[in-house]
């Protein structure tokens, strides 16, 4: 399997065969559109793997940067055109809810415009779901301890930010495995991902202006 992540700052790959897994992480903020293809070149390569032994393709489809989840939709469709392998779409607040390692968090990133991302995960699950909403609406609520990649852009006195000791890719790969372990049937899924963006672009903003 090859899971990628372009949600939010360097981009994360990893790749497993068997019980073991290589990962590959970004050497850039944005670098993605020169960085990504030869880095999972490399990484194929440093597993000893050619891209016709791979069976599953996993993207973190969002919510994240507009630009590096439209690059990572384009680039595993791109792969996908040759290959036809099933895409499993991860959510990046799934991922940072399973670095913290702890049983229940609730995850909140910087949307920029004056909005967050949010969601709450309990053992995997998501039990509120990813959406976009104001942060002057997330800090009425009565403040608790969250996870979250990105530093938040607006004073939480009083909200606890927990560390997250878990690598990304690794993390990944336990998302796609809670994921796969509620499908029946994972070659029926899609072969071509869709980012999720959860909030309206800017050009969509001006539009609706």
């Amino acid at each position: 399997m090859l899971a990628m992540d372009l949600s939010f700052g360097r981009f994360q790959l990893a790749v497993t065969h068997g019980s073991t897994a290589w990962f590959r992480e970004g050497e850039r903020e944005h670098g993605h559109s020169v960085e990504l293809v030869p880095a999972l070149e490399s990484l194929l390569q440093d597993a000893g793997m050619a891209w016709d032994d791979l069976e599953l393709l996993a993207l973190v489809v969002g919510p994240g940067s507009f630009t590096g989840l439209r690059i990572a939709a384009a680039t595993m469709a791109g792969l996908n055109t040759r290959l036809r392998l099933p895409v499993l779409p991860l959510s990046s607040l799934a991922v940072t809810a399973r670095q913290s390692g702890l049983e229940e968090i609730l995850v909140c990133e910087d949307a920029r415009a004056g909005e967050c991302y949010v969601g709450r995960y309990r053992r995997g699950k998501a039990v509120e779901e990813d959406h976009c909403m104001p942060w002057h609406r997330l800090l009425e609520r009565t403040p608790e301890c969250f996870a979250s990649r990105t530093q938040p852009p607006v004073d939480m006195s009083g909200w606890e930010r927990v560390p997250l000791p878990q690598g990304r890719g690794q993390a990944m790969l336990e998302v796609v495995s809670d994921r796969l372990a509620e499908i029946s049937d994972w070659t029926s899924l899609g072969i071509y991902p869709q980012p999720r963006y959860l909030q309206a672009s800017q050009a969509e903003r001006h539009a609706i202006q």
